[in-house]
């Protein structure tokens, strides 16, 4: 492809001063043009299309919405990274993160071959993916005048369900990559048809569902896979009230009054029999450890959009309770694990199944492995990050621009209407 300069060249500057003189609204024609969409598609559409192959497969992997702090969105994002690091093959990944987050998650030293890059882009790729949920239309823009295609990794609905922690431009947000992005990915079945239900989506969009490793041998830490089982019930959560922690321990600390808890995502409690544990900065392996020693783990949050801790507890062998959910089903159908899976619908259901758990009585378990095929492996984050790539390599087969002209004037208009 032929550099920008021998595209546009520029006039001499003897010239220029002639051209102005002969036609007055040189200037205004300029200014007009400068602002047309079709320079930038072109250099986009060159490096999507070079006869180089390192030019051509350079995907933006964002990955600002990791801070730095462990949670699920840090532990989704990382998983990913780990599968795209294991892939090789022609595509050339470029991390774009913080440099507190970069450093709080030791980038460069777990991911070698990765180059970094900090804050912003500022060069071409053929693909940019958002390993999260965008949050505001700035970031779909920047992204959008770097990539050709744009995808976006939907983790949950939440955020835009229980309405208070996010604004009211979360809705318009949305609404536009169901319109204008070139793809999105879920993490789940179960994430999918609740994004599609509330926020339908143009026929033209790709859709990929991508689960979380599944694989035992990627959802443990050595380090506490020995970790004796303890005297204590570990209720798992934060202190969103969709998490339902406090109200959840209060009750079983009232049923189960002798036992020990341990309730981890909260800062304080105000009962004898319990300790709570703030998440956020406690170490992973320390957090392994926590889950692999619970006698058992409840999980009552009313909604997830995959529940990593579930699937950890369940690894580790450990007796899992629930809130009942489509999305537990589907875990559990595309999972082999040694522990069990067991869902509670009323606080009398919920108070039995950790009584029996306790006695070790039988527990009336989700089946494992039904979405399984005979001798099929469950998913690992290399097979996540293949699907990524599988579904960018269809796209960039039809990748004429159009999509990306019909994005650009509706990014227009969104501006416009600022104003």
């Amino acid at each position: 492809s032929l550099p920008l300069a021998r595209l546009y060249p520029a006039l001499p500057p003897e010239d220029e001063d002639l051209l102005n003189s002969l036609y007055f609204d040189i200037a205004k024609a300029d200014a007009f043009c400068a602002v047309l969409p079709q320079p930038r598609l072109e250099q986009l559409l060159a490096r999507a299309h070079a006869d180089d192959p390192c030019e051509r497969r350079r995907l933006l992997l964002d990955c600002r919405g990791m801070i730095d702090e462990h949670n699920g969105t840090a532990h989704h994002i990382l998983g990913l990274l780990d599968g795209f690091d294991e892939l090789g093959g022609e595509w050339q990944f470029e991390v774009l993160v913080s440099k507190p987050a970069a450093e709080f998650h030791h980038l460069r030293e777990r991911h070698r071959k990765f180059r970094l890059i900090y804050d912003h882009p500022r060069e071409t790729y053929s693909v940019a993916v958002l390993l999260n949920q965008p949050w505001g239309l700035s970031t779909i823009a920047e992204l959008h005048r770097h990539a050709l295609l744009i995808l976006f990794n939907m983790l949950d609905t939440i955020s835009w369900d229980i309405l208070y922690v996010c604004d009211e431009s979360l809705d318009a947000v949305w609404r536009f990559i169901a319109r204008y992005s070139d793809g999105l990915l879920f993490n789940s079945q179960f994430t999918c048809d609740r994004f599609r239900k509330r926020f339908p989506l143009q026929a033209a969009i790709a859709e990929r569902t991508t689960h979380l490793s599944l694989a035992i041998e990627e959802l443990v830490d050595p380090l506490a896979q020995q970790e004796p089982v303890g005297d204590y019930i570990l209720v798992f959560g934060n202190d969103y009230d969709h998490k339902d922690v406090r109200r959840t321990l209060q009750i079983l600390a009232d049923a189960f009054p002798f036992c020990k808890f341990v309730a981890f995502g909260i800062d304080k409690v105000a009962l004898p029999n319990a300790t709570a544990m703030p998440s956020g900065k406690i170490e992973p392996t320390a957090l392994h450890r926590l889950i692999a020693g619970a006698r058992v783990i409840v999980f009552p949050s009313f909604y997830e959009g995959f529940g990593m801790p579930v699937v950890q507890g369940l690894a580790y062998g450990r007796p899992v309770i629930v809130r009942r959910s489509p999305l537990w089903e589907e875990v559990a159908a595309k999972m082999r694990s040694p522990g069990q899976l067991v869902p509670y619908d009323t606080t009398p259901s919920l108070v039995e199944a950790v009584g029996f758990a306790l006695a070790g009585l039988p527990l009336n378990v989700l089946p494992q492995g039904s979405g399984l095929a005979p001798g099929q492996a469950p998913a690992r984050w290399r097979d996540g990050a293949l699907r990524i790539v599988e579904l960018i390599e269809e796209l960039l087969t039809n990748a004429d621009g159009k999509r990306w002209l019909e994005r650009d004037e509706a990014l227009q208009t969104v501006q416009l209407l600022r104003l």
